[in-house]
């Protein structure tokens, strides 16, 4: 595979991977694991995937506001 695609993959793989991304919700999380399965697959290696978290973030407040929110 080319490297650069590889870089591109592993690139977005850490941005899912950053916390409030793949800890946000179930689907956030295999969207993770999903990706995480396609860069092993792709550099012939396994898996490492992450556990669900004890409690998913989605519904929580943040610290973070929105545009909307001001």
């Amino acid at each position: 595979m080319n490297e650069i695609r590889l870089q591109v993959m592993k690139g977005v793989l850490e941005i899912q991977g950053y916390n409030g991304n793949w800890n946000y919700d179930e689907y956030m999380h295999g969207m993770y694991n999903g990706m995480e399965m396609m860069l092993a697959i792709a550099e012939n290696r396994a898996p490492v995937f992450k556990k669900a978290p004890d409690e998913w973030l989605q519904g929580k407040e943040t610290a973070v506001k929105t545009k909307e929110q001001g």
